[in-house]
């Protein structure tokens, strides 16, 4: 089950978050902000990153782990 409103940025938890990177993650900020153009462009994981978008216009989003500004930046850029 996905809570829309805790992203959770922490690597290995995709499966429960599009905004955490894969386990073993080792890609800095920059690369980050690939993997998610890379996950907004896949029909998966798109849908989920436009539910949390639309979520945050409707109620706080919690962010946290190593890339938690940039996931809140993308959501915020998104709206």
């Amino acid at each position: 089950m996905y809570n829309l409103a805790e992203v959770n940025t922490e690597p290995g938890n995709e499966a429960t978050c599009p905004f955490s990177p894969p386990l073993g993650w080792e890609g800095d900020e920059s690369a980050y902000l690939e993997l998610m153009r890379q996950r907004y462009k896949d029909r998966n994981f798109n849908q989920l990153i436009i539910g949390t978008v639309w979520c945050s216009k409707k109620m706080d989003i919690h962010y946290s782990g190593p890339f938690a500004e940039q996931a809140a930046q993308i959501v915020n850029k998104l709206r």
